[in-house]
């Protein structure tokens, strides 16, 4: 490990594409900043005018910097002396505000409520977009990784995928009339949710991410004609649920280092 962080070191030209990190200075990356803010989203559709990418994703482009800085300190490839961010007169980064694109209190109410007896395939979409609200808007990964084992004594044991962290929640009462729909499903590997079940096994890493991918993008499809049902006019995407969530906590006065 250290020799090749020694090479990681010395291995530098910008032709081959190689930049050493006591040159990513304050300077450069106030450059960068302002290169980002001309770049165009890709993402927008034919038909629309093209935009420009957003101050959020700027901000994640300088995220990611400092993450990789932070590790090459730790993996002693540089020197914290040349750390470009934080202090005053450095790269301090800060989160734009946020317009409120989480649901609000009625909407939640006219989902729930919304009648989709008829349409078993729209009620599992919601079902899943209600279950990441209820548990604090839990990420759409740990939802279809919920198993039956991970609920005991009225409450959810789990550990986070995307940081390993464990977590327990009480269980809310509105869980427990979706969690009935599933009971007499077949539980290949105690999973509650059927999306991840066709998967030989879970700990294939490749399958698991590709199959979850597909299952995303499907799920946001039917979301979407749910809201439209509704008339909502907001992103039904399954991290909404999470904005959804931290938007009504912070309604309620609970400090956003709580949520």
């Amino acid at each position: 490990m250290v020799q090749v962080n020694l090479q990681l070191r010395e291995r530098y030209t910008l032709r081959d594409g190689f930049l050493r990190f006591s040159e990513i200075t304050v300077g450069l990356l106030e450059k960068y900043q302002r290169y980002l803010r001309t770049c165009k989203n890709k993402n927008h559709k034919k038909s629309e005018e093209p935009k420009f990418i957003s101050e959020r994703t700027v901000v994640n482009h300088l995220l990611l910097m400092r993450t990789l800085y932070n590790r090459a300190i730790k993996a002693v490839v540089t020197d914290v002396k040349n750390y470009p961010f934080g202090e005053e007169g450095k790269i301090s980064i800060k989160f734009p505000k946020s317009s409120k694109i989480g649901l609000i209190d009625t909407e939640i109410v006219e989902l729930e409520n919304l009648d989709l007896s008829n349409d078993p395939i729209l009620n599992h979409a919601r079902n899943i977009w209600l279950t990441a609200y209820y548990f604090a808007g839990m990420r759409i990964t740990d939802v279809l990784l919920l198993k039956w084992r991970d609920i005991q004594n009225d409450r959810l044991f789990y550990t986070m995928s995307k940081n390993n962290e464990p977590c327990s929640l009480k269980i809310p009462q509105k869980i427990y009339p979706i969690l009935e729909q599933y009971k007499k499903d077949e539980r290949k590997h105690d999973l509650i949710f059927p999306e991840l079940k066709f998967i030989d096994s879970l700990n294939n890493l490749f399958k698991l991410q590709k199959r979850i991918a597909h299952v995303v993008n499907y799920q946001n499809t039917k979301m979407k004609k749910v809201f439209a049902m509704l008339n909502i006019k907001k992103k039904s995407s399954t991290h909404v649920t999470r904005h959804s969530f931290a938007q009504r906590a912070e309604e309620l006065g609970v400090h956003p280092r709580v949520v």
